[in-house]
């Protein structure tokens, strides 16, 4: 009779652990261990890109020096960090590609800035803003997938 009853509390046991949602557990490690830390190390990265461009523009030795000095090669090993993050499940895999596909365009405008500066080029100047503008439009869809996937699978995200 005791073995019926570990034999029932095992297949019971099973059918729980079959319930679970491998893309719910994936999102979970993803949005609560693999990303914040990274999320802090671009906010800081894009920062300092921020603090020489625009209206914090001083002039463009400065703005070069910081970028090839600080902001490209920091932005290097920002995406070779996110492109190493595991994820089991290929939904979120989907995702996570397209955030590393903005991440390379983004890196690309930046290296169209420098070289923009080198030549004195505002046509330069202007393909690296449109770059820079598109890679904001995929980071944000990046953000509404994560969203929706995360609306699909019961998880409940912070802001």
């Amino acid at each position: 009779m005791r073995k019926k009853w570990l034999l029932l509390a095992l297949f019971a046991l099973l059918a729980l652990v079959g319930c679970s949602d491998p893309v719910q557990d994936d999102l979970l490690h993803y949005v609560n261990d693999e990303m914040p830390e990274l999320v802090q190390e671009e906010t800081a990265i894009i920062d300092l890109y921020d603090s020489v461009i625009g209206p914090n523009h001083q002039d463009d030795s400065i703005t070069y020096q910081t970028l090839t000095t600080e902001v490209i090669p920091q932005y290097v090993g920002y995406m070779d960090r996110v492109q190493k993050v595991e994820i089991e499940t290929s939904e979120l895999r989907e995702i996570h590609e397209n955030y590393i596909d903005a991440l390379h365009l983004q890196h690309s405008a930046f290296l169209g800035v420098v070289s923009a500066i080198e030549h004195q080029d505002y046509g330069e100047m202007d393909a690296a803003n449109a770059k820079l503008h598109e890679a904001g439009k995929m980071m944000r869809e990046y953000q509404e997938d994560v969203k929706s996937l995360a609306e699909e699978h019961d998880v409940q995200l912070k802001k």
